[in-house]
């Protein structure tokens, strides 16, 4: 089987989504060594990869998720001829993104969640418009939907009506960084790097709005006063 994915999120400043790309690509070439592998990509996406030029070649393009109005028309029209000519069997993308235009391939999509849809307060105008086109044709143009969540899948099921039996559920799971360790040594580690001399609150991820930092700072105000 011939499988392409899009990592043009896995960047060397990644985060959220550019992480799950790429422990995604690394487990599934760990555990499916039939299959061979097409990665659409810019040279910068290849950053900590090392697949075997065997079984994973390149899509390269010179297109990043941003590059609008033409990176849409690329891949949306171009994208789809190139799929076609490798013969690619499956396409994912894992960051909601897929091609709308059919060309005899299967297309997967991952959803991470419905921002756009439940706090379009919280992303810039602009951006939440173009991202609440893309679910709505992305959900209607794949074969089968990923959702991260079940809470996802209720989301998808109810705000854009896509019938659940289209959509599977597998959650995301930490990386071998995430793991137990003894509670006196995690906190002199963090008081010494950080030099932290009274109770904290520690938040791993993006500082953005939807995060509702404010929120939490706000919730745990009244507990710390004095403190």
């Amino acid at each position: 089987m011939k499988i392409a994915i899009d990592i043009r999120t896995v960047l060397p400043t990644r985060s959220g989504v550019g992480n799950y790309v790429l422990h995604l690509v690394e487990n599934l070439l760990a555990e499916d060594r039939e299959s061979a592998y097409y990665f659409l990509s810019r040279p910068e996406n290849l950053f900590g990869l090392n697949p075997s030029p065997h079984r994973v070649r390149s899509l390269l393009t010179i297109f990043s998720h941003e590059n609008h109005p033409f990176g849409d028309f690329w891949e949306h029209f171009i994208l789809p001829i190139r799929l076609k000519q490798k013969k690619i069997d499956v396409f994912h993308g894992p960051a909601s993104l897929i091609p709308f235009r059919k060309a005899g391939f299967r297309v997967v999509v991952t959803i991470h969640d419905l921002v756009a849809f439940l706090f379009p307060h919280t992303i810039p105008i602009k951006y939440g418009a173009y991202m609440r086109y893309i679910l709505k044709h992305a959900v209607r143009r794949a074969d089968k939907i990923i959702s991260v969540s079940y809470h996802t899948r209720d989301d998808l099921v109810r705000i854009l009506d896509v019938p659940p039996e289209k959509i599977v559920v597998i959650h995301e799971a930490p990386t071998p960084i995430f793991r137990p360790i003894e509670k006196e040594e995690a906190q002199a580690q963090l008081r010494d790097r950080y030099g932290l001399t009274k109770k904290y609150l520690y938040h791993l991820g993006n500082i953005e709005p939807r995060k509702n930092l404010i929120v939490l700072l706000k919730a745990f105000a009244p507990k710390s006063a004095g403190k």
